[in-house]
């Protein structure tokens, strides 16, 4: 009843995202019943996890927790269909870091929906990829693609978005983008705006799609 080989595929996980309040309830039961399988010989890890991250909590715009009494929940099926949901993700990431317990905020949504139409914008920007990018182009892209991995694997999604736009400032005051330049961008905001970065990846001639390039 128990299969090793399918116990040691999937554990222990790379990281384990949980609230606070699941501490007791989720965290200390499963180290638990992991330690217990490992001294029976059933795992190879007595730990389920490498690594857990306790999420943070989004409050209602009043600053108070979301409950349907205070009348206080952000419907974000509403918020989609009037933003889209690369803006709702996008926001979400950019809200501050991921542990943060932090209001709603209902401008933030412009915000973030004003810089995916900047995105979007850019490609008519383009020029061919026979010109060659300045070294000074050169080290901000570095710098942005060093910035953004980095930040990822330390679950910082909103300097993550910091730095896109920064970038994003300055290729918007160049007269021309390089079109391996905007490549480069679509790639690095694709995790955080999945569906507008595969339909620009495809509007500029990629094959495959955005989420399938190394």
């Amino acid at each position: 009843i128990f299969d090793k080989d399918l116990a040691k595929k999937w554990i222990p996980v790379n990281i384990y995202f949980g609230g606070a309040e699941h501490t007791l309830g989720h965290t200390m039961y499963s180290r638990f019943f992991t330690k217990f399988f490992y001294d029976l010989g059933l795992t190879a890890t007595d730990e389920y996890a490498v690594k857990r991250f306790n999420h943070g909590v989004i409050l209602g715009p009043d600053g108070s927790r979301m409950s349907k009494s205070k009348g206080n929940i952000v419907n974000l099926e509403r918020e989609v269909k009037s933003y889209g949901a690369d803006a709702v993700r996008l926001y979400l990431a950019f809200i501050g870091p991921y542990d943060i317990v932090a209001p709603w905020n209902p401008g933030g949504m412009n915000g973030v929906y004003h810089f995916l139409q900047r995105v979007w914008g850019l490609q008519e920007k383009i020029v061919g990829s026979r010109q060659q990018a300045t070294d000074k182009n050169l080290r901000i892209m570095h710098k942005t693609i060093r910035k953004v991995g980095e930040d990822i694997e330390k679950i910082k999604f909103n300097t993550s978005v910091a730095a896109l736009m920064e970038w994003l400032n300055h290729l918007s005051r160049k007269a021309s983008v390089l079109k391996e330049e905007y490549k480069t961008y679509l790639l690095l905001l694709a995790p955080f705006a999945p569906h507008i970065t595969e339909e620009l990846w495809e509007q500029i001639g990629q094959k495959y799609s955005v989420h399938q390039q190394s």
